[in-house]
Parts: structure tokens; sequence; C-alpha cells
């Protein structure tokens, strides 16, 4: 008893003491959030979780049998701040052919702790207070607060959703980044949460645009590089172009790549003169990344190009996975009357909503916006859990996502199945 009214005397001065500890420059981030609301009310309901964007199967055998063998092999201390060498030299191999250029491992690669890291110690060690950083919207949700505990000043420029295809803006581009004198360009493609590949004509006019300042660094988010689905075409990184290796950095990880989330094996490429400041604040966040997963990811990487599965690769065999699972939940989605946005990469689907009438108490729901209460009726009616897309987009734009949500196949075939079952649901609710 007086154990329960300590726990209850501790929170209730819990709020008081939280305003008067935590920094000023995070006291606008709320505990609550997309994912602290959805993932936990998908667990409640035993919902079909297509929030989340975590695969639903096991990583491949030859990765976790490299992980296995790096710990029985005694790969267990640290190892190199800026990277473990077997993985820094295997990046550089293979970015060597993916940016054209001779990538120096011991000074152009940094390993940290998956992109969120990467994101973050890019941004702390490249962005002055006051410095704009411009992204398209809709954004991953991480990249604003980072952004602001850099102290740096967010900047979005719409992406608009035509005929089930986004665009942006030539020229609002040019006016955010040449005319606001950006620091930073955040760019993410192959795009989350729209699923959206960068055509490389669309890099060549965005690397044009940032040539014209004299000051502009483009951070590249690329975890999503090896889930796209134009066969005939190459991916392309914008570092490849011309004139932007000097003033790009490439930011990924192993976690979308090889199913392994939870490893948080993540890095930066690109010249030493911008590899250094992420260096700089990575060492004194975590010093280093867990040596032995380092030790299976270099291992792997080799593994991955040999034929796999009946394909010429590991990376043709994701590929052909996760385009098998977009056309089913697409067609499912379609069937329904939820438009989707047929994704070009990542494995997000985005859909329009537009066309549904919910219940009185969603449609009117109070303090929250239509994409929300939407994925809310969908989660508690019927069992589906998807994500609204207004987290998405700074305050002043989350009117363009009003009727859009997204859904992550990333799935098992078993629930996506279900979900398709349980999506017939609404066809009732068709305006």
């Amino acid at each position: 008893m007086a154990a329960s009214k300590l726990s209850q005397g501790v929170k209730s001065v819990l709020p008081r003491m939280k305003s008067m500890v935590n920094a000023s420059r995070i006291g606008s981030f709320s505990d609550e959030n997309v994912w602290t609301v959805f993932t936990p009310l998908a667990n409640r309901l035993k919902a079909v979780n297509l929030g989340q964007g975590f695969p639903g199967w096991e990583a491949p055998q030859f990765l976790k049998d490299n992980a296995c063998a790096a710990i029985q092999e005694d790969f267990n201390q640290y190892t190199r701040s800026e990277g473990h060498l077997n993985l820094v030299q295997e990046l550089a191999r293979g970015y060597t052919k993916t940016l054209g250029r001779e990538i120096e491992p011991l000074s152009e690669v940094c390993v940290v702790n998956g992109c969120t890291e990467a994101v973050y110690s890019s941004l702390q060690g490249l962005v002055d207070p006051g410095d704009r950083v411009v992204m398209f919207s809709p954004f991953f949700d991480m990249y604003k607060p980072q952004i602001e505990i850099a102290g740096g000043v967010p900047v979005t420029v719409p992406m608009e959703l035509v005929d089930s295809k986004w665009t942006f803006d030539e020229k609002a581009l040019r006016s955010a980044v040449v005319d606001g004198d950006a620091k930073i360009l955040l760019l993410n493609s192959p795009h989350n949460p729209s699923g959206k590949v960068f055509t490389k004509s669309e890099l060549e006019t965005i690397a044009g645009i940032v040539r014209e300042s004299n000051r502009t660094v483009v951070l590249s988010d690329e975890v999503y590089q090896f889930i796209s689905y134009d066969e005939k075409a190459d991916y392309v990184s914008i570092a490849a172009l011309d004139g932007m290796a000097e003033r790009t950095l490439v930011l990924s990880s192993s976690g979308k790549t090889f199913s392994v989330t939870g490893w948080k094996i993540g890095w930066c490429v690109g010249p030493s003169h911008l590899v250094s400041c992420v260096q700089s604040v990575h060492g004194l966040v975590s010093f280093c990344t867990s040596t032995a997963m380092q030790e299976a990811i270099a291992r792997s990487l080799k593994q991955a190009e040999e034929p796999y599965e009946g394909s010429a690769s590991y990376y043709a065999h994701l590929s052909k996975l996760y385009r098998k699972k977009r056309d089913f939940l697409s067609t499912a989605l379609d069937d329904v009357g939820l438009t989707p946005a047929i994704p070009e990469g990542s494995f997000f689907t985005v859909a329009d909503i537009s066309g549904f009438q919910m219940p009185g108490e969603y449609e009117n729901m109070e303090g929250v916006t239509r994409d929300w209460a939407f994925c809310l009726f969908l989660a508690e009616t019927y069992g589906v859990v998807a994500i609204p897309m207004s987290p998405f987009y700074s305050e002043d734009q989350q009117h363009l996502s009003r009727n859009l949500v997204r859904f992550a196949f990333c799935k098992t075939d078993e629930q996506l199945e279900e979900a398709a079952s349980r999506l017939q649901g609404l066809r009732q609710h068709r305006i």
C-alpha cells in the first residue's frame, strides 16, 4: 500500500517536474505521437498492424549466421569510432560503383547507430542556429524535431499528388534553397512516406538548383535504395550527378535492406570534409556501433550480391518480394475504394480516403484531423491499423493530408490477406 501511495505521489508531480527540468529546445516535443498512439492501439485491439514500417518476417539466414560467427569469433570489443574496418572497406567498395568515384574507406565513410543517427549527427555537425533546412513534404516525421534540436529552421516544399503521382514545384524549391539561402537540403529517395522515387531528370533539376547556391549541402537519405520497383531504370543517387559529390552526404543503413531494423547499423558516405563533421558528433554521442553486427553486415554485403533463392542476387530477391506485396495491397485498397498512389519504392502505399463517409462520432471528432479520425475508425471498427499522413506535414500544410493515410506492406502474406478481408467492411461507407 505504501509503495502504491508513493507511486501515485510521484506520478502527480511528474508533469510539474518535467516542465521544470526539460531543456527549452525540446519543450515543444510531445510524448504522444503517431507511434505511441497507433502501435499500442494495434496491440490492444489485436489489429492487423499496417502502420509501423518494420518487416514481419525473419532476417535472411546467411545474415544471422554471420552475426553468430562474429560473436563466436570474439568481435565483441570497441572498434574504430569511425566504423569497423571490414565494414567501411566493404561500404567503400559498394559506393565506389554506385557513385562512380573512388571512395576512401578511412576518411569518406562513417558508421553510426542507424540512419536516424546519421541524420541527427549530420545536422548537429553541419547546422548552426538559424540555418534553414529545406525538405519536401510529406517528410519522415523525425526530420523536423531533429532539425529543431540542432537549432535549424525547417522549411518545407510541398509535393502534390496529381493523378496518383507525386510532383513538386521547381520554382518553390528554388525559392526555398537559393532565395532562402538554405544550409541543408534534406532529400529522401525512395521516399517515406509517399513511396516516390525521384527520377534522374528530377534529381538533375534538384541538383541544378542546389548548385546555384554557394553553400547548400545535400543530406540524401537512401535507406530504401534496394527497395524500388522500376526494373528498367538503374538506381541513381544525387551524389553521383555532376558537381554534387563534394556537397552531398549519402545516409543509409542495413535495417530495411536486411530486415534487421533492431540492429541499428547505419552509415554516412561522402567527401571527407563533410564526413568529418558527422564523426565529430558521433564520437561524442555513442563513440562506436556494435562491432559484431558491423562485422556481420560487412560479410553479408558481399554475399548479398550472389544468387539467392532463384534470383540474381539477394537485392533482386528483395525487390521481387516487395513488388508482389505492393501489388497485392494496392489491389486490395483499390477494390474497396481506397485509391492508392502506387509506390515506386519503399514499402509504403498512400491511399485517398475522400470517397468515404465515417460515422458521425468520427467525422466530427474534435481535436484531430480527418485522416487521424479515419485511422482510429479503421482500427476500432475493422481491426486494421494505418497511419494518418498529417504527422508528416508541418502544421500550416496539414490541410494537404486531410484525406491521405499510409499503409505499410512489409508484412507477411497472411497479414496482408487478413487485412484485405477486413477492409471489405469499408464498402458500406463509400459515398
